[in-house]
C-alpha cells in the first residue's frame, strides 16, 4: 500500500510540475493500479522530477542503530547544501521513520548540531519505547547567495540515552526574493 501511494504522489507531482513551469516532465517508470512497485522504480521518478525542477534538492539518510545522549544535546543525522542562485528562502522538509528505545525529537536547522538547540523550531516527537514511528517536520529558512547547507537533527529527551534506527529523507525548496 505504502508503494502505491508513493507512485501516485510522485505521479501528482509530475502533473503538478509539468503545470507549474509550462513544460512536459516525463518519468522512467509507469505503474498499473494494483501491482507493486518496486523501491528502486520510485526513486527513479522522484530522482527525475526532482532533475526537472530548478531549486529543488532531495536527499536521504539512513542508520541501523545510533545512541543518541539523554537531556537536549543535539545529534547531527546527516546535510543537505544547496546552492542559491540569489537572496529568498529555501522550505526544508524532513520526514521518515524511526524506531527508538526511548523518546526523541527531529528536527530541521541551519546550524550544525552540538551548536543548535531545537527550542523555538517546530519538531516531530517519536516516543516511547520500541516503537516505529513515522514523522515529519518542516521549517522556512532565510538563504543568502551561494552555499547553504541544512541538517537533520535529533535530541533525546528524558534521563537516560536512546537507541535509534531511521531512514529519513530531506527536501529543500528554493523560493527567490523576487523573479
Amino acid at each position: 500500500m505504502k508503494r502505491i501511494a508513493s507512485a501516485i504522489l510522485a505521479a501528482g507531482f509530475a502533473i503538478f510540475c509539468s503545470a507549474a513551469w509550462g513544460q512536459v516532465t516525463s518519468v522512467p517508470n509507469t505503474f498499473t493500479s494494483g501491482t507493486q512497485a518496486k523501491a528502486a522504480d520510485v526513486n527513479a521518478d522522484f530522482a527525475a522530477l526532482v532533475s526537472a525542477l530548478p531549486g529543488v534538492s532531495m536527499k536521504s539518510f539512513s542508520s541501523p542503530t545510533i545512541t543518541i545522549p539523554a537531556g537536549t544535546t543535539s545529534t547531527n543525522l546527516g546535510s543537505m547544501t544547496i546552492n542559491a542562485p540569489s537572496y529568498g528562502f529555501a522550505l526544508v522538509t524532513l520526514w521518515g521513520n524511526v524506531t527508538t528505545s526511548k523518546g526523541i525529537n527531529m528536527g530541521v536547522s541551519n546550524v550544525s548540531a552540538p551548536d543548535v538547540s531545537l527550542d523555538g523550531i517546530p519538531l516531530a516527537v517519536c516516543a516511547n519505547t520500541s516503537t516505529f514511528n513515522n514523522f515529519s517536520t518542516q521549517w522556512i529558512f532565510t538563504v543568502t547567495k551561494g552555499s547553504n547547507t541544512f541538517w537533520a537533527i535529533t535530541e533525546g529527551y528524558g534521563a537516560s540515552a536512546s537507541d535509534v534506527s531511521y531512514t529519513c529523507y530531506m527536501f529543500v525548496q528554493f523560493f527567490p526574493n523576487s523573479y
